[in-house]
């Protein structure tokens, strides 16, 4: 009765998780390689470019952010 093709059968909730998982990690890839472009483009370009100053002083307080959390307390 449930294997029958073009029947309905009830979700798999496991599997559902899984696919979600994979999903949003090849879109978190995505959306760092998109940044990574980003960044490679600011840094290309150089003190010229109107946000320089600002994506440095971002990356320090990321980079300073990130070190206070991986720090054992």
């Amino acid at each position: 009765f449930w294997d029958l093709p073009g029947s309905l059968r009830p979700i798999d909730m496991n599997h559902y998780a899984t696919k979600k998982s994979a999903a949003q990690s090849i879109l978190d890839v995505a959306l760092l390689m998109a940044n990574s472009s980003q960044l490679k483009t600011v840094l290309y370009v150089g003190p010229q470019y109107r946000f320089y100053v600002i994506v440095g002083l971002l990356l320090i307080f990321i980079g300073n952010c990130a070190s206070l959390c991986l720090i054992p307390v």
